[in-house]
């Protein structure tokens, strides 16, 4: 089982081992996943511009659905525990409308932190949902 924060604490150290080694392969994980946290209930949910089932794949490669419990993706967004899928009609990051609109169908508390890997992107949509914002 993972501590507090050690999905973050991993990414940041996978994304500098990529920087320092420059596997290519293996960057769609920091790349295309970024992780929310909201303070309220320990919420996990995962905010992506990908695709649901390229976002999965990687999830279950590395063993890390469990961890989360909703994802929203550019076309879908999915409850793990339920393992409902619905399609996504709002715009996706950086604008706020498609998680809400997810936000609003799952009950998903109010965002207060977003951990990101893109400043100009992650950095407004945090701002958009009034959420402090973390680079990575």
């Amino acid at each position: 089982e993972l501590e507090e924060n050690q999905f973050v604490k991993n990414l940041c150290t996978f994304k500098t081992e990529y920087f320092l080694r420059e596997v290519h392969q293996v960057i769609p994980i920091a790349k295309g996943i970024n992780l929310v946290k909201s303070i309220n209930d320990n919420t996990k949910v995962i905010v992506s511009n990908n695709h649901l089932d390229v976002v999965l794949k990687v999830l279950k490669a590395h063993k890390l659905t469990r961890y989360f419990a909703y994802i929203v993706c550019a076309d879908y967004a999915y409850c793990v525990k339920t393992r409902k899928k619905v399609s996504v009609t709002g715009k996706g990051k950086p604008f706020v409308e498609a998680y809400e609109e997810v936000s609003d169908y799952f009950g998903v508390p109010k965002m207060t932190i977003y951990v990101g890997d893109h400043k100009e992107i992650d950095g407004a949509f945090a701002e958009g949902l009034n959420a402090k914002f973390v680079l990575v």
